[in-house]
């Protein structure tokens, strides 16, 4: 680690107590208002809503049908959240941002033993500013969950490896990955359980090793992570072999099921993820100076990075389901091994000129193409809402968006390189590099408006329906994960073909008793419902609507929704 003159002081304390508020306020500021999207966000605050519905914490359900697919954390912390503050959706998207603000903290109290005051600052801020990193903060899915509890277990084995203190550690080091089993299944202990052991393998930290290996962290282990898989096998038999065999190993290694793609898959993905931070870092941190610094980085610092991003990226780069996402716990070691380069490269005048130049002209280019398409697109909001079947001020919501976006990048280009004219510090350019950025990805949230969700035919459901009645909501041959959320309550699904999806295939493997009246296969049972006199809706997609004309009385259209069709027996307003 290089040590500098102005590496440690309060002027840098000050400005991590700053971005630390920044980053709070940017990541739970904007989490309700905005519809779940379908399927994950949908799906996601569905079960725990019915498991508070159902006061059963242990099974959980979706659509009312046992859903083997991810352990419980995320349902849990979601329902108490859900508890708390209501079933909104700030509160069902609160966990994965607090894991998000979790995993950025984390990244930096390691940062600052490895790398010092500045170095843990510059990680901490091109992690926060990660744009795949950030947006999925601000969804509702697992995957941050699980990047929190990996980087908390990763965290703890350096502070095992550095500190006296190994026993403590080595339990901290223990519970923290055994979260991540109940966040995301088996692949968090085979991923931190890899990672530590190639590392203090290579490392010959035989105390650390012997630490992680007595019997308090193993029995926190167990205590954390077994019991509840255990409880969930005695009450559902047919858990273990959907869970472990066709959700984990087939998933790993069969196309079959999940995402099948190639083995290079997400190489782009850790190029453009990270962006603008990894141009910055081709054109700096690989030059001379940055090359330098990056290997005056402690060795076995650099060594613990480089096997945690390797590893995490490798594993998945080998499973054939394959997600974006999957790469997420690269992140935070790719951001400590960056800052270790730009740290010292930024200090070169000629380095600084020619990365952050080139990157600040770049945000600028994008930034002013991304304002000068919101504003055109403003005054043709009518015509796109028209097109695309969305109401007019969600199309002019999203060209703010995007003219905000182009805005904050255009201007943290030119600050930047007005900087660059009067000659400030390294510090001083990427801090205000970091706000820039910040606030774009802050203004493009504003986007997510035009997800396809439940949220509108929910809404137009209720209107329709008369105080105190319960009709019956059906979906034909598509499963709208968020409607449930929204109504709240059951949807029936209709298919003609068998279909179902990954529901009807959950209640037809695990046996689900009530199956018959989940699912109906044909449109009989829903043509006897249609002209019972009972209040009945179905949603189904607009080219598919036309196959349901042969309901007796006539479907009347009752709302569109992009693509979606909201159907009813009954008029308008009747």
């Amino acid at each position: 680690m290089i040590e500098r003159e102005s590496d440690e002081g309060p002027w840098l304390r000050r400005l991590a107590a700053i971005g630390l508020l920044l980053l709070v306020f940017a990541s739970l500021s904007r989490l309700g208002g905005f519809p779940l999207q379908d399927p994950d966000e949908g799906r996601y605050a569905e079960i725990p809503r019915e498991m508070i519905e159902l006061d059963d914490w242990v099974t959980p359900r979706l659509d009312y049908v046992r859903y083997f697919e991810k352990p419980p954390l995320l349902y849990w912390l979601c329902a108490v959240a859900m508890q708390a503050f209501g079933p909104t959706e700030a509160a069902a998207r609160l966990v994965p941002a607090l894991s998000g603000i979790a995993a950025v903290v984390v990244t930096w109290t390691i940062g600052r033993s490895m790398l010092g005051a500045r170095g843990a600052l510059l990680a901490a801020a091109m992690l926060a500013t990660a744009p795949l990193f950030f947006v999925i903060s601000q969804f509702l899915l697992i995957d941050m969950l699980l990047v929190a509890c990996m980087t908390a277990a990763l965290g703890a084995l350096w502070a095992a490896h550095v500190s006296p203190r190994k026993d403590s550690w080595a339990v901290a080091a223990a519970l923290a990955t055994a979260l991540g089993v109940l966040a995301k299944g088996p692949v968090a202990l085979v991923l931190v359980g890899a990672i530590a052991l190639a590392f203090l393998l290579l490392a010959r930290d035989w105390p650390t090793l012997r630490a992680l290996l007595r019997p308090a962290p193993i029995a926190a282990f167990l205590l954390v992570a077994v019991p509840w898989f255990v409880v969930v096998s005695l009450r559902n038999p047919e858990f273990p072999h959907a869970f472990f065999v066709r959700e984990h190993f087939q998933r790993f290694t069969s196309d079959e099921v999940g995402h099948p793609e190639g083995r290079l898959f997400y190489l782009p993905i850790l190029l453009w993820g990270p962006l603008p931070w990894t141009l910055l870092l081709l054109l700096a941190g690989l030059g001379e100076r940055g090359r330098a610094s990056f290997a005056a980085m402690r060795g076995d610092a650099r060594l613990f990075c480089a096997l945690w991003a390797a590893i995490v990226v490798l594993f998945f780069s080998a499973a054939r389901s394959k997600l974006p996402t999957y790469v997420l716990p690269a992140f935070p070691p790719l951001a400590l091994l960056g800052a270790a380069a730009l740290d010292g490269a930024l200090e070169d005048e000629a380095t600084r000129l020619r990365g952050l130049g080139w990157t600040a002209t770049l945000l600028l280019a994008v930034g002013a193409l991304l304002a000068v398409a919101g504003l055109l697109g403003l005054p043709l909001a009518s015509r796109i809402a028209e097109r695309i079947v969305r109401d007019p001020p969600e199309v002019r919501g999203v060209g703010l968006s995007v003219l905000g976006c182009g805005l904050a990048l255009a201007a943290a280009g030119a600050w930047v390189r007005a900087g660059l004219r009067e000659r400030r510090p390294g510090t001083s350019l990427v801090a205000g590099l970091s706000l820039g950025v910040g606030l774009a990805l802050f203004s493009a949230l504003g986007a997510r408006q035009l997800v396809h969700s439940g949220r509108d035919i929910a809404r137009t459901i209720r209107r329709e329906t008369p105080a105190g009645e319960r009709p019956l909501v059906a979906s034909y041959r598509r499963i709208i994960q968020s409607l449930s959320f929204y109504l709240p309550g059951k949807v029936v699904l209709v298919d003609t073909q068998e279909g179902f999806n990954e529901i009807g295939d959950q209640a037809r493997e695990t046996g689900e008793r009530a199956t018959a009246s989940h699912f109906w296969l044909g449109l009989d049972d829903l043509q006897a419902e249609w002209g019972s006199g009972r209040r009945t809706f179905v949603v189904t997609d607009a080219k598919q609507a036309g196959e349901l004309d042969v309901l007796h009385p006539a479907p009347r259209v009752l709302a569109r929704r992009g693509k979606r069709v909201l159907l009813g027996n009954f008029p308008p307003g009747g």
